[in-house]
């Protein structure tokens, strides 16, 4: 199985990688709604139900950069950005799809190095490709 460091991952809104980024998580969600009857034997049973997905990032503050500012733009116009979740080396597994800001957060404490984090909440589904 290849392995590879994360720092090779990166987070793409509207094609820019976004700047001083120091985590990026994709987190892909499925419900799965109750089917459980009299017949099932005593074992529960569920069926697929709605996808979701989401993306939490957070970084490093540099208001002449992306990164914070971009889903900061993102809320306060309403705007929403095609995504880019993977590596830039060639045959890996990247994950695309149209999100909106869901959140920003930005702030840091006396004599430290000011930070950002937010949220972004998919619409629609996230596809599956590789880097060419």
């Amino acid at each position: 199985m290849a392995k590879f460091n994360v720092t090779d991952l990166i987070l793409k809104i509207d094609g820019t990688a976004v700047a001083h980024c120091t985590e990026a998580t994709l987190t892909i969600n499925q419900d799965l709604p109750d089917a459980t009857t009299k017949s099932s034997g005593g074992w529960a049973e569920h069926i697929n139900g709605l996808r979701d997905w989401e993306v939490s990032v957070a970084g490093l503050t540099d208001y002449s950069a992306s990164g914070g500012t971009q889903l900061a733009d993102m809320i306060l116009n309403r705007d929403n950005a095609e995504i880019v979740f993977g590596t830039t080396t060639s045959g890996d597994v990247t994950y695309t799809g149209t999100c909106d800001a869901s959140s920003l957060e930005q702030g840091g404490g006396f004599e430290e190095v000011a930070s950002w984090s937010g949220s972004l909440k998919g619409t629609g589904a996230i596809t599956k490709g590789t880097v060419a």
